[in-house]
């Protein structure tokens, strides 16, 4: 081989062993291209039915929030050791009312997100952690797709493996109500009712105990001694 190729393969053998494609440096950048990442705390404040803001990175290029916030330009820069550093400046959105400016750095894994959102109106500087989304981690995604998320991988529960509610998993509660009827009052039931003109109400039909079955009172004669307008008829005293 002649000595100017040996140099060129030298140098191009040399190329390769230092670029960052071969220590998983953009490929870590690849793997986060279209990557969601859960925000732990309210950063942005922004108007979402997501139970979670989230920052979403699109193609490596783009960054925005599922709070409404973006989408904006952003830079993403791979290290050597594999981790990825995010920049991207926000218009006014949310909570601000100026430009907010997000520093972050991505595991190689693309598993995890910690940065710092800054920003001058209103003055502020929060550091924030996040996590990637992913059907399975618990937190419903409807960005994602994700009609339920049960953190679990257990079949017809009401959520599917995939994310999806169980087939025929919608419960019904069906409320049953009592109606308690009341009896009319009637003589013999025991109450006095003074309406149906009841003098006494003993709750027996027995004649002579005091209270007569007709509900009048009884006039028995060992109780009541005889006297004028009695209706009755006593023999002359001796």
């Amino acid at each position: 081989m002649k000595t100017q190729e040996k140099t060129l393969l030298g140098i191009a053998l040399a190329a390769v062993l230092t670029s960052p494609v071969c220590f998983g440096g953009a490929s870590a950048a690849g793997a986060c291209a279209d990557g969601r990442f859960l925000i732990s705390k309210e950063v942005f404040g922004g108007d979402t039915e997501f139970s979670r803001d989230a920052i979403v990175i699109e193609d490596s290029s783009r960054v925005r929030t599922a709070g409404g916030c973006g989408p904006v330009p952003a830079k993403v820069r791979t290290t050597r050791t594999g981790t990825a550093r995010l920049v991207a400046t926000f218009r006014p959105c949310g909570r601000f009312r100026g430009k907010a400016r997000l520093k972050a750095v991505i595991s190689a894994d693309c598993g995890t997100m910690n940065g710092t959102l800054i920003s001058k109106r209103p003055r502020s500087k929060v550091s924030f952690g996040a996590t990637s989304s992913f059907c399975g981690d618990g937190i419903v995604d409807p960005d994602r797709g994700e009609a339920c998320d049960d953190g679990n991988e257990t079949p017809g529960d009401g959520c599917e493996p995939g994310c999806s509610e169980t087939s025929g998993s919608t419960s019904t509660t069906t409320t049953t109500s009592t109606t308690t009827t009341t009896a009319p009052p009637r003589c013999g039931d025991g109450h006095l009712d003074f309406d149906s003109d009841e003098y006494c109400d003993d709750g027996n039909q027995i004649g002579g105990d005091g209270c007569e079955p007709d509900c009048t009172p009884s006039r028995p004669p060992h109780t009541c001694p005889p006297f004028c307008d009695d209706d009755t008829l006593q023999p002359p005293s001796s």
